[in-house]
């Protein structure tokens, strides 16, 4: 069983350097090996027009060829990066491409703003003395505000605007089962949030309309300045951490309630009062409604 661990931490600026250069060549890497491929489906798509295939058959490239290939033709900026985080990137792309064959959309290039994590998926990593070592970046303040359980499998480097984190994957035992004597039925409306099998009603929390008069005064700002300027992409970075607020503020209410629900009973049925909703309801979507059916689902113990 897995179970992920999210925390913060403080790098320096010379060590924010050294991260957003890791994550621009992991970014780049990506892009190269997406091209080769897009490369390679066009070459099969001639080939099928003129029933050319000297083979018998269509040549796809493979997460194995790219990362042989990786390993014989590094560039300095690869060399600085912890091979496996660049063997991680090639599988990226290969996990986008099988996801396209399974039905999702086409894997796109990754701009500047839209390559954030990088991951060490099994070695190059330590965590020693409140400090987080990464092989080839260097050690990080990390506050540590819940104990890890498990054994750590994998590592995530994650930038969110101006602030990092790091997330664990851990591999746990399976829980032990425990009786439950408690049970409760739950209805989620509008005007109320929840409703419980009890009689007792949750209102739902207005942080979308708490923050509706900034927010819109930020986007305004960010509709006045012209494309390109450094102002331009200063505001952008405002707009994105009014969203980053209310993003949290949701995710604590939605953990908060459901740990509460969790301790005191255990929830035994889901109930929805709103029937094809189109256009949803402001007090909805300011609770985020789905985070809180899935911190219930995770913070539900095992049932005997």
């Amino acid at each position: 069983m897995r179970k992920t661990y999210q925390f913060r931490i403080y790098p320096g600026r010379k060590q924010e350097v050294v991260l957003s250069r890791t994550l621009s060549t992991c970014r780049h890497l990506y892009n190269n090996a997406l091209a080769v491929r897009k490369k390679q489906a066009a070459l099969n798509r001639l080939k099928k027009q003129f029933d050319v295939f000297p083979w018998g058959k269509t040549e796809w490239i493979y997460y194995e060829n790219q990362a042989n290939e990786l390993s014989e033709s590094k560039t300095n900026f690869q060399k600085e990066v912890h091979s496996q985080v660049l063997q991680n990137v090639l599988k990226r792309v290969d996990r986008s491409m099988v996801n396209f064959f399974a039905g999702s959309g086409y894997p796109r290039f990754k701009g500047r703003n839209r390559y954030d994590s990088f991951t060490y998926p099994q070695s190059g990593f330590e965590l020693k003395g409140g400090k987080l070592y990464l092989s080839k970046i260097g050690s990080f303040k990390i506050i540590l505000h819940r104990e890890i359980e498990g054994k750590i499998k994998t590592c995530t480097i994650k930038r969110d605007i101006d602030q990092w984190y790091v997330t664990f994957s851990c591999e746990i035992d399976n829980p032990v089962p425990v009786e439950i004597k408690t049970k409760t039925g739950i209805d989620v409306g509008l005007i109320d949030l929840l409703t419980l099998s009890s009689g007792e009603q949750i209102k739902p929390p207005k942080f979308l309309r708490e923050s509706e008069d900034k927010l819109t005064q930020e986007q305004k700002r960010l509709s006045w300045k012209k494309l390109r300027p450094q102002n331009r992409k200063k505001q952008v970075i405002v707009v994105a951490k009014v969203h980053r607020k209310i993003l949290n503020q949701r995710k604590d209410f939605a953990h908060k309630i459901s740990k509460n629900l969790v301790d005191n009973t255990l929830v035994n049925s889901w109930s929805s009062s709103i029937q094809q909703e189109h256009h949803r309801h402001v007090s909805v979507v300011s609770v985020s409604r789905k985070n809180f059916q899935r911190g219930n689902i995770y913070a539900l113990p095992v049932v005997l």
